[in-house]
């Protein structure tokens, strides 16, 4: 589960090895805080992979925003039929349901339906891992979204 408020730009060079925990978002990836909307930070390296990748930061992070929002998001590979790539995605709070959709990538159009800002961009991310990992790699890069 990533951060809510994660905004990933682009994996990082050091990746886990196969066997262990998989990162939520198929990679570890770098990436800007959005917790502030006004503003936006590169945490440290060790709350990157620790926090912003694999969420639950509220007791772990600083800039974590205090209340009531979600702590995770988690995305999940739904079908892939060639023509769209659906990816189910929960959002969480305290490990219990705090949302939930499907976010459709249409290749064709290279568009998204069902996502928007910061859950887009990590749904583009978790895309963009599915379809190294399976060898087609520039099938999600003509929709960057730029919301960083």
């Amino acid at each position: 589960m990533a951060c809510p408020y994660f905004c990933p730009t682009e994996p990082l060079p050091r990746q886990p090895l196969p066997g262990t925990l998989r990162p939520p978002l198929g990679e570890l990836y770098a990436g800007r805080c959005r917790c502030r909307k006004d503003e936006s930070v590169s945490p440290a390296d060790e709350q990157i992979e620790e926090g912003c990748n694999f969420g639950y930061a509220r007791t772990k992070c600083v800039r974590f925003p205090a209340g009531e929002g979600p702590d995770a998001v988690r995305f999940i590979l739904a079908e892939d039929d060639g023509r769209e790539v659906r990816i189910r995605y929960a959002i969480e709070r305290d490990h219990l349901p705090f949302g939930h959709g499907l976010a459709v990538f249409q290749r064709g159009r290279a568009e998204w339906k069902g996502v928007e800002g910061l859950l887009q961009t990590q749904a583009e991310a978790y895309l963009k891992s599915y379809l190294r990992w399976k060898g087609v790699e520039n099938q999600g890069e003509e929709n960057r979204s730029g919301h960083d």
